[in-house]
Formats: C-alpha cells, structure tokens, sequence
C-alpha cells in the first residue's frame, strides 16, 4: 500500500466491489489484485468475501505491529521493557506494562514476556505517608512520585496479562493508593493535590471495576468509592450532546474523554447508567470528524513536566466494538480502514502529524483496536455472509415478484381482450343470427305469395275477358313463375337488405297491377292488392328486427 503523503504519479485501479476504476489513493488494497474503494467502505458496500479480505488485512497489519514491537526491546542489565519513543534504548514503566499486556495476549509464548513483567513490578514504589501500607507505579520521566494513571495502567496490563494476582502486595496496596487518592467529591486526577479529570476519573474507575468483578471479597474497601465515582462521572455527563469533556461538566467534549467515560461505565454494566451509555456513543456516531484530533496531554509534579501526545480514533473504535455494535457499520469500517492505512508497512509504526516519532501507546493502542475487530468480526462474519445471502434472496424474490405483476398484468390484458373477443364474437352471432332469420323471413315471404297466389287462382278463376283471351292453367302457371323468378332476382339484387328486397318487390307489385289494369282483368287486383299488404307487413317485421340488432351492436 503506498504512503499516502508521498507525491507519486496517480495511478488508477479497479474497484473490486463498484467495479469502477478509482484513484489508488482512494482504494485499500487487500492483496494483490483485490482493492475496495473508499465509497464502498463508507456505504458498507462490499460482499462478504471482500468483508474476509478485510479481516485477513487486518490480521497481518496486527502481526505487524507486534513484530516491531519485538524488535524494538530493549534489554539491559536482566531487565527487559520499552519506552514511550520506541526507538530510544530505554525502559519505560506504563509502556512496558502496556507492551506486556498486548503480546500476553497476541504472543503469549513470547520468551521474554515474564522478565518484561518482572521488570515492571520492580518499579513499584512504597508510599509510606499513611497508616495503611499503599503503592503505586510512577512515570519513567518523573520516577519519584507515584501518578493515578501509570498505577492504572501497570496493574490492569499486568493483572489481565496473569502476572500479578489480587492477592499479591502490590495489587492490593495499589487499590489502596488508588482509593486514598479519592478527592472529596469523589473523582480522581494524577494525584490528590492536582485537580481532576474526566480522562483519570474513568482510567481508576475502570481499573478497580475490573479487579473488584475478579475479587469482590479482596476488594471489599473499593466497592463505595467505585459507586461515588461512578455518580460523580455520570452527573459530568454534558447534557447537551451526551459526551463528556477534560473536566466536569465544561460543555466541551471531545472523543478522547467520552471514549473512556464509556469504558468506565461498560466496566460497571450499571442499569442506570444505560441511558447515558447509549447517549454517549450517539454522541461519538454523530461525530466521526473529531475522532482524528491531537490529544496533548502536560504533567508538572514536583517541578518535573511530562509531555505526551494521543489521537482518540483507536479508542474510539476499541469502545464503540465493547460496546456491541458492528464492526461493519460504514463509520466503524472507514475507521479502521485509516487506521489501517496510517501505518507504516515497512516497520509497523504509526506516525501522526505532530508526533513523526512512532511511540508505544500509538501502537498499543492501535493494536488493541485491531484486536477488537478482529474478534468482533470473527463472530460477526458468518452473519455477514448471511446478511449478504439474505439480500440476494430478498433481490431474487423482488425479481421474481415483478416478473409475476408482468405476468399477471399480460394475464389480465389477455383476459380482456378474450372477452372483448367473447363479446364480438357473440355481436357477430347474433347478427348472425338476424341474417338467418330474415333470409327465413324471405323464405316464407316467398312461399306465403306463393299460396295466396294459387288459393286466389284456384278460388276465383279469372272472368271471361273479351278483350284478352282467357288465361289457362297453363298461363297462370307460367305467371306465377315469372313472380317467382323475379322475387328471387330482387332477392339477389339487394343483397340481404330487406327493406330494398320490399321495395322492388312493392314496386313489381304496382306495375303488374297497372299491367292487369289495362289489360282488363281486374280479378287480378285481389291477389296483387294481398301481394302488397304482405309485402307492407314484411317491412314491419324487417324493420323491427333492424333496431333490435341496433341495440345488440
């Protein structure tokens, strides 16, 4: 991974999750060939195998850092510890203490781990101003006077690590000291005499909520000075924002203080504190931002001044991973990206702005973070998977379910037009069905001239004309014919239409009447006359089946 304050030529790389091409400096890579981009991480869009990837990163940067922090030991004369700056050759107390705690538990077969303890526990200094035998551990820079917070830190780091019991003379009188150093209103600061913070009131109340859960008989005497200052630290609390700030209640809270603050109170798992817990990693949520600022912290005891420089981000992600939440929320994972990312890879430091010398707590408390993650991530990532798995199925079943509307919605469109089609179709046979019965209409119409016809021909036989021959059989035969013949012509003529079928035949009708007229046979007259009165019916009929087909369209 190329240091990102180095001017090298930008170089373009694809994304292993968005698949698009980005800019180096704005991708982790994971190993060879395999790179998430910033957007991904921040949106926590990446699949679990990449979310693998992470976490095999993550392993080898934490091996890293203890790998250099094995090389940077430093033994002289039987004694075996580190210093704040790693790269002087001394021995310190709270960072030896704190190099023990970490390699207890990433390389608990480390050979020089029990010397490295041994030498921590020699730095114990008696304090013989009280009745009550007490003790603590002091600074490396100010070695005579013993401090709350290297006391805090060389007994939690050696008691976890399983280099000192509570039984021991030094565990006890160290709780002592602590609990002597209680000023009145219950908080703690360096010492008695300097004033308190928020920052040592949680370090002492952590401590000694961590060794009283071990030991409760032991540790009896600690049980109410550990209940009022955990009263003390919850009435600090900034209402404003639910963080906490330097001192109590200033209304200036800051990552650093707010991170132990909850560190102290998650130590206690106490009920009425779990409003202001969960308030309090609000407040640090809502804030990512200020996790990046420089912390300086200054020591003057005794006319000796001690400096040292903190960047809250590893403490923030350490307690925002003890505190329950996924290690694989977008801001959690951005953070330990660039935390990821700040480290040197060639010698496993981590080296900030203002602070160019790689110390020990940066690493240690880098390295715990990672720690965190990893375990958190370790149980977490078959849920991951799950998650992952999850949401292809969710997106499968949302597939499928918008193929099933299509499908439905072409179902319904096709069953419409099936029954426009239905509709139609019966249209089609009712009109059918009129065509049929005026064509039988015209049918009888035919028959029906036909019989009056030859009944009036039988009945009433035509009178003797003298004018025109008498018509025989023959000719009224040969007359009906010709009827006949004609209908069936206009039947034709008019191609279905009933009412120009009745019109020719009327019109017919008349002329062979006037042609009857001239020619005398006025007996002719009842059959034509019966001729027209069934062709007026006829159009009745046909134009009563007209509008009810009309209707039926």
């Amino acid at each position: 991974m190329p240091d990102e304050h180095t001017s090298q030529k930008d170089v373009q790389v694809i994304c292993s999750s968005c698949q698009r091409p980005v800019s180096e400096y704005e991708t982790y890579l994971l190993r060879p060939g395999v790179s998430v981009c910033f957007d991904c991480i921040s949106n926590g869009n990446f699949s679990g195998r990449i979310f693998f990837d992470v976490v095999y990163l993550i392993k080898l940067r934490l091996k890293q850092s203890t790998d250099a922090l094995k090389k940077r030991v430093v033994r002289k004369n039987n004694e075996v510890g580190w210093y704040h700056y790693l790269d002087e050759k001394k021995i310190g107390i709270s960072s030896s203490a704190y190099a023990v705690g970490l390699l207890s538990r990433t390389s608990p077969t480390y050979p020089d781990l029990r010397t490295a303890a041994d030498t921590v526990l020699k730095r114990f200094v008696e304090d013989s101003t009280g009745t009550t035998p007490v003790g603590g551990w002091p600074m490396a820079s100010i070695p005579d006077v013993i401090l709350a917070e290297p006391t805090c830190y060389c007994l939690y780091q050696l008691f976890e690590s399983g280099y000192l019991g509570l039984n021991s003379p030094e565990a006890i009188k160290a709780a002592h000291w602590l609990v002597s150093q209680q000023k009145e209103d219950s908080s703690w600061g360096p010492r008695k005499e300097i004033r308190a913070f928020i920052y040592v009131t949680s370090l002492v109340i952590h401590t000694l909520a961590v060794l009283q859960a071990r030991e409760p008989l032991e540790l009896d005497f600690v049980a109410k000075p550990l209940k009022d200052a955990i009263t003390w630290l919850c009435e600090a609390n900034n209402p404003t924002d639910g963080g906490w700030g330097r001192e109590f209640k200033d209304g200036n809270s800051d990552p650093w203080d707010t991170a132990h603050a909850l560190l102290a109170l998650l130590s206690v798992g106490n009920e009425n504190s779990r409003n202001l817990v969960e308030r309090g990693i609000s407040y640090l949520i809502e804030n990512p931002n200020q996790w990046s600022n420089t912390l300086t912290m200054v020591y003057e005891v005794n006319g000796r001044r001690a400096t040292y420089i903190f960047h809250p981000k590893p403490i923030v992600l350490t307690t925002l991973l003890r505190s329950g939440l996924s290690p694989y929320l977008p801001v959690m994972l951005r953070a330990i990206f660039e935390i990821v990312k700040a480290q040197d890879p060639n010698t496993g430091l981590w080296r900030y702005p203002g602070d160019a010398r790689g110390t020990i707590f940066e690493l240690c408390h880098n390295a715990t973070c990672l720690m965190e993650f990893i375990s958190r991530a370790s149980s977490m990532g078959s849920m991951l998977e799950i998650h992952h798995s999850v949401n292809k199925v969710e997106q499968a079943v949302n597939e499928i379910e918008t193929k099933l509307v299509k499908i439905d919605n072409q179902v319904r469109a096709t069953h419409s037009s099936i029954m426009e089609t239905n509709k139609l179709q019966k249209k089609m046979n009712y009109s059918d069905q009129l065509n049929d019965m005026n064509r039988h209409i015209k049918i009888i119409y035919i028959l029906l001239i036909q019989g009056v016809y030859w009944y009036l021909v039988l009945n009433y036989p035509i009178p003797q004309n003298y004018l025109i021959p008498p018509l025989s059989v023959a000719g009224q035969i040969f007359i009906s014919v010709i009827i006949t013949l004609m209908i069936i012509a206009f039947w034709h003529k008019t191609k279905g239409s009933l009412q120009k079928f009745l019109k020719y035949t009327i019109i017919t009708a008349l002329l062979i009447t006037a042609g009857v007229i001239l020619y005398g046979a006025y007996s002719q007259l009842i059959n034509l006359g019966f001729t027209v009165l069934v062709a007026a019916v006829q159009l009745l009929v046909s134009i009563l089946f007209k509008n009810q087909k009309s209707k039926a369209n």
